[in-house]
C-alpha cells in the first residue's frame, strides 16, 4: 500500500522553478546547494540554473587548513564542480562557498527531468551526500507562421493561406 501511494505522490508532484539539496549531517554541519531558473529559452528550448553551495552550520563547529571540501556537484549528470577545497570556516550560519550558472535542455515536448547530486566531505567526518530530482516547469511549444497570405473571393468571404513550421 505505501509503495502505491509513494508513486501517486511522485505523480502529482508540482513543477518547479527553484529547490534544494541537501547533504548528510557530519557535527552540526551539513552542505546544501540551492539553485534557480533564471532564464527560459522558449525558442532554444533550454532553461539557464543558476546555483549556489553552501555549507550550513548550526552548532560551533570550526573547520581550518583544507578541511572542507566539495568533492563534486553534478546537474543533470554533468560534473560541474570538483574537488575544490576550503580552509577557516568557523561560526553558525550559511557559508556560500561558490556559484555558478549551468545550462540544461529539455525534451522536444518542452519538459525536463533535472537530477543533482551533491557530495561533500569533511576532515575526519569523510563524505557527505544528498541527491534529488525535479521536474522543471514545462517550455510552450508553438508553431511557427512562416508564409501568410489572404485571398478575397467576394463581398463575405476570404481565403487564408498558411505554412507553419513547429517548434
Amino acid at each position: 500500500m505505501t509503495q502505491i501511494l509513494d508513486e501517486n505522490i511522485k505523480t502529482m508532484s508540482a513543477k518547479v522553478k527553484s529547490g534544494s539539496v541537501k547533504t548528510t549531517t557530519a557535527k552540526t554541519s551539513t552542505f546544501y546547494c540551492d539553485w534557480k531558473i533564471t532564464n527560459q529559452s522558449i525558442e532554444n528550448n533550454y532553461s539557464d540554473i543558476y546555483w549556489k553551495i553552501y555549507l550550513k552550520i548550526t552548532g560551533g563547529d570550526q573547520w581550518y587548513s583544507n578541511a572542507v571540501q566539495i568533492k563534486s556537484l553534478k546537474i543533470n549528470g554533468s560534473t560541474i564542480v570538483s574537488s575544490k577545497k576550503y580552509s577557516n570556516i568557523q561560526g553558525k550560519g550559511d557559508h556560500q562557498l561558490i556559484d555558478g550558472t549551468v545550462r540544461v535542455y529539455h525534451d522536444t515536448t518542452g519538459n525536463k527531468e533535472l537530477p543533482i547530486e551533491l557530495t561533500g566531505y569533511l576532515y575526519s567526518y569523510g563524505n557527505q551526500t544528498g541527491s534529488g530530482s525535479f521536474e522543471l516547469e514545462t517550455i510552450p511549444r508553438y508553431a511557427s507562421i512562416t508564409n501568410f497570405s489572404v485571398d478575397k473571393r467576394d463581398e463575405t468571404s476570404v481565403l487564408s493561406k498558411y505554412s507553419v513550421d513547429s517548434v
